[in-house]
């Protein structure tokens, strides 16, 4: 009977479970060095990411302090224009002096788009002068007990409370706004009440507009201001204005008056999020960007779940030739 030769050479054993010790020992290496190169491009990532969104809080901090100033400007002026003096300081103004003194307050009110109102209080005379239309009135003169916006009187009653020529958020009963108070030291009676203020009030909406115009591209993320208390002084579904920041993000209440630019990770898995911040500025305010997770390493994750399928392709094809063998 005729003896065939063996299609394959006969193969030492011993040769194969080195073969296949070699294969598992060149996999786990590069699987090794694949997943130290990924956790290398996720840290760079995360760098870029935070560059970002500190050159975006930036422009938005600057376009900021750039209203609020203008706003101080024309509080200033608001309180040195002759024209209003009458109705600021006097007693008892004719009504030819109040109907100027409006028109003027009207023209300063449209120098900038964003300025909502201007209000003028007499608290001698107990009366408030408006810019603005309020409930069907437009140019209008009110007796503080009457006026509609009562939370804007509080500021003047309660102004030891808040620093002169800074924006206040609040919410008047007509939507959300920020209230710059300004008013005279020397002009206060016995009881150290204010005798006339100037209110510049600035409509919420112009926050979102300008983190719009500074976001072109529109990338994912959401722009927050948080003050020194930690209250939130903005105004977004999530972080609507006045709320405590810490309450809805527990895990970064840390950042609250942190003195240096930074950023953190919250939550986990699907839920995790990059949280970057700026040191407060002169106002005490801190611009925040929260950015989901999932977005920075989306395309990091896809590479390193194709590259640990190929290893383990890799793997598994080289153990089974072996077998075979």
């Amino acid at each position: 009977m005729d003896k065939r030769k063996s299609k394959f050479p006969s193969v030492d054993p011993l040769y194969l479970r080195h073969l296949r010790w070699l294969l598992t020992g060149v996999v786990a290496l590069m699987l090794c060095l694949s997943l130290a190169l990924f956790f290398t491009f996720e840290r760079m990532a995360r760098k870029i990411v935070f560059n970002d969104a500190i050159t975006l809080l930036d422009q938005t901090a600057d376009s900021t302090a750039n209203l609020i100033d203008t706003c101080v400007q024309i509080t200033f002026q608001i309180q040195k224009d002759t024209v209003i003096s009458p109705i600021l300081y006097y007693s008892s103004a004719t009504p030819g002096q109040d109907a100027v003194a409006l028109s003027q307050l009207s023209r300063y009110q449209y120098i900038i788009k964003s300025l909502d109102s201007i209000f003028v209080y007499n608290c001698r005379t107990k009366k408030i002068y408006s810019s603005c239309s309020l409930y069907g009135l437009d140019n209008y003169i009110m007796d503080d007990v009457s006026f509609p916006d009562q939370s804007a009187l509080e500021l003047v009653r309660n102004y030891q409370n808040y620093p002169a020529y800074t924006a206040i958020p609040r919410q008047a009963s007509y939507g959300n706004c920020y209230t710059l108070i300004g008013y005279d030291f020397t002009h206060k009676d016995d009881s150290e009440s204010l005798n006339s203020a100037v209110l510049v009030n600035i409509s919420a909406d112009w926050l979102k507009t300008l983190i719009a115009s500074n976001d072109p591209e529109n990338t994912s993320g959401e722009t927050l201001i948080i003050n020194t208390d930690g209250r939130v002084i903005s105004d977004t579904e999530k972080f609507p204005m006045t709320a405590d920041f810490s309450s809805i993000l527990p895990e970064a209440r840390g950042i609250v008056g942190q003195k240096k630019n930074g950023y953190l990770l919250t939550g986990s898995g699907n839920g995790r999020q990059f949280v970057a911040y700026t040191a407060p500025d002169d106002m005490g305010w801190q611009y925040v960007r929260i950015i989901p997770y999932s977005t920075i390493i989306s395309g990091i994750s896809r590479m390193r779940r194709l590259t640990i399928a190929i290893l383990f392709g890799f793997l598994i094809v080289g153990l089974l030739v072996s077998w075979y063998l």
